[in-house]
C-alpha cells in the first residue's frame, strides 16, 4: 500500500515540473517599431480633379491619424476668408470650405507637418492636396531661391507670398499690405 502513494507523489512532482517548464510567461513584444508615416489611399474628389463644385473633400489614409496644429500647419492657397474646417472621421480627414470657391481657380491645401499617425506620431511631411474649379489645373509653381538680404545665405521655413499689383491702397513696394496674398507657400 505504501508504493501507490509514493508513485503518485513522484508522478505529481514530474507533472508539476513538466508543466512549469512548458509555459514561459513573458509580455508580448508588439513587433518592430512603426517608423513609416501614414499613406494616402484615396481622395474624394480625386487628387488634381477638375470642375470641383462641392464644399468639402475627403482624404482616406491607411491608418488612424491625428492632426497637429492645424491652425498653423494647414493652409489653402489662394487663401479663403475663413479658415478651413478640418475633422477626423475614422481613417479619413474631412476638409470643409465655409466660403464659396472662386471659379476657374486651382486650389492647393498644404498640410505641412500636421498629419501624423495615431500610435507613433510619424509625420507625413509636405502633403499637398490640389484640385481645380475650372477646366485645367495650374502648375502653381514659381521658381527661385530665397536668401537672407544681409548675408545671402539660403533660408528655410519662411513663407513666400504672392500679391496682385492692384489690390492695396499703398504703393506696391510698401508693406504691410492690407489684403490677403493671392498665393503663399512655406519654403522648407
Amino acid at each position: 500500500m505504501q508504493r501507490i502513494p509514493i508513485l503518485f507523489f513522484f508522478f505529481l512532482i514530474a507533472t508539476t515540473l513538466l508543466l512549469h517548464s512548458c509555459a514561459n510567461i513573458v509580455s508580448p513584444t508588439g513587433g518592430p517599431k512603426d517608423i513609416t508615416p501614414p499613406r494616402v489611399l484615396s481622395c474624394e474628389p480625386p487628387f488634381l480633379s477638375k470642375y470641383f463644385k462641392g464644399n468639402s473633400c475627403r482624404i482616406d489614409f491607411n491608418e488612424f491619424i491625428t492632426l497637429k496644429n492645424p491652425a498653423t500647419e494647414v493652409y489653402i492657397s489662394p487663401p479663403l476668408k475663413t479658415p478651413l474646417d478640418t475633422r477626423l472621421r475614422g481613417k479619413s480627414l474631412i476638409v470643409k470650405f465655409d466660403n464659396v470657391l472662386d471659379s476657374n481657380t486651382t486650389y492647393s491645401i498644404t498640410f505641412g507637418n500636421a498629419i501624423t499617425d495615431l500610435t507613433e506620431g510619424n509625420i507625413l511631411k509636405g502633403f499637398n492636396y490640389v484640385f481645380s474649379t475650372g477646366s485645367h489645373v495650374d502648375s502653381l509653381s514659381l521658381q527661385g531661391s530665397l536668401v537672407n538680404a544681409f548675408d545671402l545665405k539660403p533660408q528655410k521655413d519662411i513663407f513666400v507670398e504672392l500679391y496682385m499689383n492692384n489690390n492695396d491702397t499703398l504703393p506696391f513696394d510698401s508693406l504691410p499690405l492690407k489684403v490677403a496674398p493671392l498665393l503663399h507657400h512655406k519654403n522648407r
